[in-house]
């Protein structure tokens, strides 16, 4: 039977910081800025909003920093246009500077501008005034909404350029936006409404809004339908349940925090699917959560025989004398939450007392062994059987291994190793022992014999499974 170790992981994405610029609006970077060009690949069945013919979706993208926005339409089948970016920036513009002036649609969806700092924008030279939900210029995300939005003056924005037309030289693009960030000030943001004439140049339904801005960049996945969608659907239907995707050959790697223990997927990952559930259903409810949870279905053990399908990369605490072997890989609450979890216990009923050690083979191939090494720290207790032992160590928090301590009478006290055969500490009651505590180091102790538990070698291949909100 194959055996994985499987943790559940919580994905919230990092904060935006004030050196960048970005989407403040659903997009594959979930709101974060992301230098990943020319974006972060496309998730099936991942959409940000749907349209059908004289519909818009609103845009917000932050202007922290000055320069020039640039977002260009495409099919999503076109999106390997973008992988040349040298070409591809100067493609954009050549498009947009090269079409007629009837092309450009920035009049009919005008920008509007919110100022972190009211006062920036009811003084501003830039600005009109605050603009009304009843202005025909109206626009905004329902879900992310600004308190405040500011129309720009005409002459202000003059030289923005929403181009919508079919260029002979490039007809992979559907449109494309270029303006000046005229208030660069951290916590201010754009915000526009546009079109997609999805049906202008192709037959497809699936498209890319893609931005750009010095090293940054991002993309929204948008569906175009036929037909109008209605609505309170256009950025997607609300259902009280998520969805899960399966990607292959693949592994969330240095989440931000965990929010579930190990599990034993040796069927199927469905106890981690549920812990993920249960903390989107908390997190769905906070106004401020953005990001993602997942699930990492791997071998407790990677088979290296075969080094063309296995990395030799660390799936789980298990080498727990060297932490360099995990602290890259996961957060540091991970190792906590794994040691507590069932997987790594050691499960009362396993324990028997035991007059041979017969009683514990099976015990002890799952068991590491090291002769004379004591942890630095733990919980000493006196006149307990094995059994006692490794139940309490198996129920307390951060319990990873548990020491024996030789008695001085035993005739093989002076021998320089104890085989693993000898049954000394499996008989009787009046033993001392050290439930040993997460963290503490290794000390050479020649009174002292070293037990922690490690799960059997898996037999079958990685597979990975996420879940999206």
């Amino acid at each position: 039977m194959s055996f994985f170790g499987v943790f559940c992981i919580l994905l919230p994405l990092a904060p935006c910081t004030s050196s960048h610029n970005w989407i403040l609006s659903p997009s594959r970077s979930q709101l974060a800025a992301s230098g990943t060009k020319p974006f972060i690949p496309h998730m099936p069945g991942v959409i940000h909003s749907q349209l059908g013919p004289g519909q818009k979706t609103a845009i917000k993208v932050s202007s922290a920093h000055s320069g020039h926005h640039r977002f260009v339409i495409f099919a999503l089948s076109n999106e390997h246009y973008t992988y040349d970016l040298l070409k591809y920036a100067v493609w954009v513009d050549d498009y947009i500077d090269q079409a007629p002036a009837s092309a450009n649609m920035a009049y009919r969806y005008p920008r509007l501008h919110h100022c972190a700092e009211e006062s920036r924008c009811s003084g501003g030279a830039n600005f009109v005034g605050p603009v009304s939900t009843f202005d025909a210029d109206y626009c905004e995300h329902p879900d992310y909404p600004s308190r405040i939005l500011y129309k720009y003056k005409e002459e202000a924005i003059s030289t923005d350029k929403f181009i919508f037309h079919r260029s002979n030289v490039y007809p992979w693009i559907i449109g494309a936006l270029r303006f000046e960030i005229l208030e660069s000030n951290h916590g201010d943001h754009d915000v526009f409404c546009i079109p997609i004439p999805t049906h202008h140049h192709t037959h497809e339904n699936q498209f890319v809004v893609h931005w750009f801005w010095e090293g940054y960049a991002d993309a929204i996945d948008v569906l175009g339908f036929p037909f109008q969608v209605p609505e309170n659907e256009i950025y997607g239907k609300k259902f009280l349940n998520n969805s899960v995707q399966i990607i292959n050959h693949c592994r969330f790697t240095k989440p931000k925090r965990l929010v579930g223990a190990m599990h034993d997927a040796s069927k199927d990952v469905s106890s981690c699917v549920l812990d993920v559930r249960t903390a989107w259903a908390s997190a769905a409810r906070s106004p401020t959560f953005s990001g993602d949870f997942g699930v990492n279905a791997v071998p407790v053990r990677n088979d290296l025989t075969n080094p063309a399908i296995y990395l030799n990369i660390s799936n789980g605490p298990w080498d727990l004398t060297n932490p360099n072997s995990w602290k890259d890989t996961y957060p540091t609450d991970y190792i906590h939450m794994a040691n507590n979890a069932n997987l790594m216990k050691v499960s009362s009923e396993g324990c028997k007392e035991a007059t041979s050690i017969d009683n514990w083979e099976e015990w002890l191939n799952k068991t590491v062994i090291l002769e004379m090494r004591l942890c630095s720290r733990g919980n000493d207790i006196n006149g307990s059987s094995f059994k006692e032992a490794t139940v309490l160590c198996a129920n307390t928090k951060n319990c990873n291994a548990i020491a024996w301590r030789r008695r001085r009478d035993s005739a093989s006290y002076d021998s320089a190793l104890i085989s693993s055969s000898d049954n000394t500490p499996f008989t009787g009651k009046n033993h001392q022992f050290r439930i040993c505590e997460f963290g503490s180091h290794l000390e050479e102790h020649l009174d002292w014999r070293y037990y922690e538990r490690k799960p059997p070698p898996a037999t079958t291949t990685t597979t990975t499974t996420t879940t999206t909100t």
